[in-house]
């Protein structure tokens, strides 16, 4: 469960809250930056770690954990503080959903790609791009192979 709060008429994580007053004041950025490095366990049983964005650069994390920023949320394989192996990228803005294989933060190897309006293609990623064989499969059942 999260807990918010609102502020200035928008709701706010308690948490982003907490970390921002904490790296204001010198010596609590240490505490800060370990309470980051937190384990969070989902609905599903499964232990996870929580990155931020800091920890990741700082520290580089490796093994299986979430990140989010921006709106946009990766759970998956780390590999020194970059999306690397297996995992799922939600896109925020666009409503798009990828699952699949990742190097070095970019999308890369088989995966899926499915879209807001429930299209969805399925195949080679190379370097973030739909590439190589791939089935893109429409709402109505259309497919296009190639």
């Amino acid at each position: 469960m999260e807990i918010s709060t609102k502020e200035n008429g928008k709701m706010v994580k308690l948490a982003d809250k907490v970390f921002s007053l904490i790296n204001k004041v010198p010596c609590m950025r240490e505490l800060g930056k370990m309470i980051n490095i937190m384990v969070k366990v989902l609905n599903n049983g499964i232990t996870t770690k929580l990155f931020t964005r800091e920890t990741l650069l700082m520290d580089k994390k490796t093994g299986k954990g979430k990140f989010e920023f921006d709106g946009n949320v990766y759970e998956g394989d780390f590999l020194d503080g970059k999306f690397h192996g297996k995992g799922k990228y939600y896109f925020s803005e666009s409503g798009k959903v990828y699952q699949g294989q990742f190097n070095e933060n970019n999308m890369h190897g088989k995966g899926k790609m499915t879209w807001s309006d429930g299209t969805y293609y399925e195949g080679g990623f190379i370097n973030g791009k739909c590439e190589g064989q791939g089935v893109r499969t429409y709402p109505n059942g259309d497919k296009i192979t190639g």
